[in-house]
């Protein structure tokens, strides 16, 4: 066989490989939280991440991720106060907190929804308001 042939078949074998390989390769599926929002207000950018996602009416987690608006770097922040309004219902008020051990600006709280819709979503990041309107299912 001579060297170009040899070449052309080494080829086709490396190019049927490939595409062999990138076809029996299961898709990469994310499992994080969903990004319900992200803002940022004076000293703080916000993200607030929720599961499950969809919201849907029962237990949720809520985690907020707090960084400084000037370079992003994580901010001192230890806890954030945060409500949860939907018309004809009673407000859920939580208290987002600082892990022991959690990374610096990462705080969490479990959060119950008692019935779908649009909820009016207030946060209060060192002493700074935070408002959204968080949907659920």
């Amino acid at each position: 066989m001579s060297g170009r042939l040899k070449n052309l078949c080494s080829f086709c074998g490396y190019a049927a490989f490939l595409l062999v390989s990138l076809r029996l390769a299961p898709p990469a599926l994310g499992d994080g939280p969903h990004i319900a929002f992200h803002d940022a207000e004076g000293a703080y950018a916000v993200t607030l991440f929720s599961a499950p996602d969809p919201l849907v009416a029962g237990p949720a987690d809520l985690s907020l991720l707090v960084e400084s608006a000037a370079d992003g770097s994580p901010a001192s922040v230890r806890s954030a106060g945060g409500q949860l309004s939907l018309p004809g219902h009673a407000p859920v008020r939580f208290l987002l907190a600082a892990a022991a051990g959690a990374s610096p600006g990462l705080l969490h709280a479990p959060v119950p929804q008692a019935s779908p819709g649009d909820y009016a979503l207030a946060l209060v990041v060192g002493g700074v308001p935070f408002r959204r309107t968080l949907p659920v299912a």
